[in-house]
């Protein structure tokens, strides 16, 4: 499972990466600070299974 964070707070993200690594496992996490990133990513092929973000 791939699983994608963005959020601009990069403490929130290390927070939420805590998180789904015990409810989750191991998975791949990718972390992102900006939304223009994960696009970028996603455009080039990335894929990922679940997405967190903050609103």
């Amino acid at each position: 499972m791939r699983i994608a964070i963005l959020d601009d707070d990069r403490e929130e993200i290390e927070k939420l990466c805590e998180m789904v690594f015990h409810i989750f496992g191991n998975y791949r996490v990718d972390r992102f600070t900006e939304g223009k990133d994960l696009l970028k990513a996603v455009e080039s092929g990335e894929a990922y299974d679940l997405l967190l973000c903050d609103v």
